[in-house]
């Protein structure tokens, strides 16, 4: 058996950042997250790191891809490998009232996302985020949200809603009867959509895709 090559400290460490990542977020962190996490003064640093350990064996790297390390695990279970593959998610641009959320009149492409990231959930889709509305949530303009497509939510759930022929990105609260959609941000109102006979829910958000230099933005 071949021997891989030893980590130094610094690699062993980002490795191991990156693993604690992937378990408690569900997805591998950006080249900015591990510069700010090692305090390295420019992201090349970070590259340099990164390509180390492509060489030596412990991650692989798609530049095609949103968030693109994955862990290489050897002998890996059918299960740990599904865990790790990718799954092409459908890409909607502005909704139109009365149509199923994937109508061919709503799509505008597909994005590839890690499994990882969205677990087991089927039925996908994704939008992407306008407005500043839920900033608090660490959601940002031109951010991309993943929803699974469902008609109902609970109490707390972020949800896509649609509100006309404008889709929209909120919390969503009941309390008997009536319903809230409430922006995170305190500048902005919240939405008593029970009083609209045009509000319709299209998903629950259960992952959130940032743009690059998107951390952080008002």
């Amino acid at each position: 058996m071949i021997k891989q090559p030893e980590l130094t400290k610094r690699q062993a460490e980002i490795l191991s950042f990156i693993k604690t990542h992937i378990q408690y977020s569900g997805f591998p962190p950006t080249i900015s997250e591990i510069q700010g996490q090692f305090s390295f003064k420019s992201p090349n640093a970070v590259q340099e790191h990164l390509k180390a350990l492509v060489r030596k064996g412990q991650i692989r790297r798609n530049p095609n891809q949103w968030r693109g390390l994955e862990l290489m695990v050897s002998n890996k279970s059918r299960d740990e490998s599904a865990h790790y593959s990718t799954v092409s998610v459908p890409l909607i641009g502005r909704v139109t009232a009365g149509l199923p959320v994937l109508a061919e009149e709503n799509y505008e492409g597909t994005i590839s996302v890690d499994r990882s990231l969205v677990g087991r959930a089927t039925r996908l889709f994704a939008l992407h985020v306008r407005g500043d509305s839920m900033i608090r949530a660490g959601i940002y303009d031109g951010d991309i949200a993943i929803a699974q497509q469902q008609s109902v939510a609970d109490h707390g759930d972020i949800v896509i809603a649609l509100l006309g022929d404008e889709a929209t990105v909120k919390k969503f609260y009941r309390k008997k009867k009536v319903i809230i959609l409430k922006p995170e941000n305190d500048a902005m109102q919240p939405i008593r959509a029970s009083e609209r006979s045009d509000f319709k829910i299209l998903g629950k958000v259960i992952a959130t895709l940032h743009r690059v230099g998107n951390e952080g933005a008002a």
